[in-house]
């Protein structure tokens, strides 16, 4: 999950670490009340203005989603980002 701003480097690091097919969602973000975590507090600005932004999402071997988030983490420690990408790996139990 990033920023709009952040959508062509995204798009760079999933076809790097062999992602080629993924859905991309818009999204707004909204905080409403502060947060105790350091993820609540970075997650978005404030409640009045949202923060726009895009959910990506790619079915991929555990191998890629490694090398996807490893290279989320170097991307976000690497810039100087006010909104770094998040990246989560789940597994799937089931599918139909």
């Amino acid at each position: 999950m990033g920023i709009e701003a952040y959508q062509k480097e995204l798009k760079k690091i999933l076809f790097e670490n062999g992602v080629l097919v993924f859905s991309e969602m818009d999204a707004s973000g909204f905080k409403i009340q502060k947060g105790d975590s350091n993820r609540s507090n970075n997650w978005f600005s404030g409640n009045k203005i949202p923060v726009y932004s895009t959910v990506n999402l790619a079915f991929t071997e555990e191998e890629q989603a490694a090398k996807v988030l490893n290279a989320l983490e170097k991307f976000n420690s690497n810039s100087e980002v006010v909104n770094p990408f998040h990246g989560y790996q789940l597994q799937v139990e089931k599918s139909i």
